[in-house]
């Protein structure tokens, strides 16, 4: 358990560690401003879901009402609703993408960098058990910036949505009173607490379910990685393998690393 921990530590650690590297780059006030951008963006398309919402009540105390006088302000309403929504979403994933290129590209930059005046290509020749630096620098390093980025602003929108929505579900849940032993209980905002509840719960699930399958993700792409460095090989080296007839070796080796 302490190992776990101390594992995860670290890999906060280092999380925080290339992040704040990346914000004392270069490229330091455009990554500052594209955040700011994201961070209004993101409130801006919250709070327009929460007009939203109370759009659909107004909408459906008209229809019950039969007020067909309102019907063409209503509708009024809902375009700008609609469009100001659509401007925001465009824009997010505009700046999110725009926000994506410019790490990975100083991130790529800063490993290979690193990979080739350190002699780490020449060095890893002699380490019993290194994967292929080419996959890390390509894919490992698109899927943690990717990653990074929409599970930051996600876990930013989710946060935002509980804050704006919360006062909403608690004036709508009112008071759930039930009896234990003769002891009246009241609950307030009931269906604030009953959403938390089943959140927390469908969290603790994912979290549960999706622990080994990341060990499992983590083999699948270095038995990959491995596998493609081989074909490669094969490639490389296609003239000594026609002139020694190694096509058999090279198929039972390829195979061997898939």
């Amino acid at each position: 358990m302490n190992k776990t921990h101390t594992t995860r530590k670290s890999d906060l650690w280092i999380f925080f560690h290339i992040v704040a590297k990346f914000l004392q780059s270069k490229n330091k006030n455009m990554a500052i401003l594209l955040i700011f951008c994201l961070i209004i963006l993101n409130i801006l398309a919250v709070v327009t879901l929460f007009y939203w919402s109370k759009w659909i009540s107004r909408f459906f105390n008209i229809i019950q009402s039969y007020d067909l006088s309102s019907f063409p302000s209503i509708l009024g309403l809902f375009c700008l609703i609609t469009a100001c929504y659509i401007i925001f979403i465009t824009l997010e994933f505009y700046f999110r993408n725009k926000l994506e290129i410019r790490w990975r590209t100083w991130l790529t930059n800063y490993f290979l960098s690193e990979w080739l005046y350190s002699k780490a290509y020449y060095k890893s020749n002699f380490m019993q058990k290194s994967d292929n630096a080419e996959q890390k620098i390509s894919e490992d390093i698109r899927d943690f910036v990717s990653l990074s980025i929409n599970l930051s602003f996600d876990s930013l929108n989710a946060i935002l949505s509980i804050i704006v929505f919360s006062s909403l579900l608690w004036s709508l849940s009112g008071t759930l009173s039930f009896f234990i032993l003769n002891y009246r209980i009241n609950i307030y905002g009931y269906l604030v607490w009953s959403a938390m509840g089943y959140a927390t719960l469908g969290s603790l699930v994912m979290a549960t379910i999706g622990k080994p399958l990341s060990q499992l993700n983590k083999d699948k792409r270095s038995i990959e990685s491995a596998f493609r460095f081989k074909l490669s090989r094969v490639k490389e080296y296609n003239e000594s393998i026609i002139l020694f007839n190694g096509e058999q070796y090279e198929h039972k080796s390829a195979m061997k690393e898939f």
